[in-house]
């Protein structure tokens, strides 16, 4: 089935005015429609008797753009004119080359020119007395009512509902859509995202080195991002680390700088298409950007995300070895992680719970402050086990880690408090200071246990302290 576009009011005003201005850039990524729109341009133009001429443009020309257009304005009329210079690049010096190279008074009024490039170019501020009209992937990209439109057009009925998920999925990019709507022609199915990732390869992904790709998939599952962000998500900064940044950030289409937030927001093709397609590179780059991602999250306090990606990649001893605080744990906590928790510590290995026997010790404390006993005790024992049959620790390292497991055992006795005194009092007698493992962000908030260990450390408190809590907690939780 031939498949049919749609022009909406927008392109369809910036079509027109194309005769009244003396130069035209329609700069957009590929499949945007640029093409299409010129074609129809074309169409249109020579109904009115104008005579077009369409230059492929070769690649040692492509930058030399201005000077065909002096050219052809030196050249004598031929009536009107209209010339398609397709395949132009720009740098960075555009604005100022058409202001002192192109003025007003240079152009010949039977002649035009539509200069089309690969490459969106923002063209706000732009005004050279009325010498350039622009049509860019602004104008061209499709809306939610315009992808409603345009797929009833080929004879498929969609709600405004569907229409806003292939926008979400494409951000109208018209190639995408099309692509989508031929899928539908041969599958009967609506699949947001169908082609777009093709487009991006052949456009973008494909024209990258190794390096500049693992910079563009290190920002999957990210909307946006400040430039500082981007570094540390790339770990090691230096010249060759910024030019990759820089390379990426400047060739993306999708990727659009936010100056009122100093942020670079990522659209949401390209975000899809990242979350997918990191899945699919090289194990050892795959590991390098989750790895780097793991420790961005642990310097944001994310600890969940953190652990959950480490837990992925069975990178164990980055877990156990980051020293996680008891109340930075607990805060951010859910059923699901308390199973990732129970996970990681049934599937490490041995050696790691005896080289780090804290990170056991944080994750038997969390089981008992969830009322989990049962795992909590569990962990406490192969602890326990550990300490008498394998670790040779000096007498003193001893002490203090049997003072941690007396003290965590008292966690599982709830209100009753004469065995929770019990555990204190030898957990007291070991630990000769205060608990490594109990800091104090969670003794405020959990039980009677916490509040006993922000005195137990000074003499002569714990049993004022247990006894007045006896007149008044025993109470409370009945």
């Amino acid at each position: 089935m031939e498949q049919r576009f749609y022009f909406n009011e927008r392109i369809d005003k910036a079509i027109n005015k194309v005769m009244d201005y003396p130069l035209t850039i329609v700069s957009a990524p590929l499949a945007f429609g640029k093409h299409t729109a010129v074609e129809e341009a074309v169409k249109r133009v020579k109904e009115q008797g104008v005579n077009v001429k369409w230059i492929v443009l070769q690649k040692e020309d492509r930058k030399n753009y201005l000077q065909y257009i002096k050219d052809r304005l030196s050249e004598p009329k031929e009536g009107k004119m209209l010339y398609i210079l397709d395949g132009c690049q720009t740098d960075g010096i555009l604005k100022q080359r058409w202001k002192y190279e192109l003025s007003y008074e240079t152009w010949n009024k039977d002649m035009h020119f539509i200069c089309i490039m690969n490459k969106n170019i923002p063209m706000n501020g732009i005004h050279l007395n009325h010498t350039i009209h622009s049509i860019t992937k602004e104008d061209l990209e499709l809306k939610e009512k315009d992808i409603l439109k345009l797929y009833q057009l080929n004879g498929i009925k969609i709600t405004y509902q569907t229409a806003r998920i292939l926008y979400e999925y494409s951000s109208g990019w018209a190639g995408a859509i099309m692509l989508g709507i031929r899928e539908y022609h041969y599958n009967r199915k609506i699949m947001p995202g169908i082609g777009v990732g093709e487009l991006l390869e052949r456009d973008f992904i494909n024209h990258l080195t190794m390096e500049e790709k693992e910079v563009l998939f290190s920002l999957y599952q990210l909307k946006e991002v400040t430039l500082d962000q981007i570094g540390m998500l790339i770990g090691d900064k230096n010249d060759d680390t910024c030019q990759y940044i820089s390379t990426v950030i400047d060739k993306n289409p999708f990727i659009e700088y936010d100056m009122i937030h100093d942020t670079y927001q990522i659209q949401m093709v390209l975000y899809h298409y990242l979350k997918q397609g990191v899945k699919k590179l090289p194990r050892a780059i795959q590991k390098r950007i989750y790895t780097r991602r793991a420790k961005w999250f642990e310097s944001q306090k994310d600890y969940k995300s953190s652990i959950d990606i480490y837990s992925r990649l069975e990178e164990y001893e980055l877990i156990f070895s980051y020293p996680y605080q008891l109340s930075e744990l607990n805060q951010c906590l859910d059923h699901r992680f308390l199973e990732k928790l129970w996970e990681i510590m049934e599937h490490s290995p041995d050696y790691l719970k005896c080289k780090y026997p804290r990170f056991p010790l944080l994750v038997a404390g969390i089981f008992l402050l969830w009322g989990q006993e049962r795992r909590g005790n569990r962990i406490l024992d192969e602890i326990e086990e550990n300490l008498n049959e394998v670790l040779q620790l000096p007498k003193r390292m001893e002490e203090q880690l049997r003072g941690e497991i007396y003290f965590l055992r008292s966690l599982s006795f709830g209100y009753h408090l004469n065995q929770v005194e019990q555990y204190y009092k030898k957990s007291y007698e070991l630990l000769k200071g205060n608990s490594t493992i109990y800091d104090n962000g969670i003794v405020f908030t959990h039980g009677i246990p916490s509040i006993c260990h922000l005195y137990y450390s000074i003499p002569g408190q714990l049993n004022k302290t247990i006894q007045k809590l006896k007149s008044c907690m025993t109470n409370y939780y009945r």
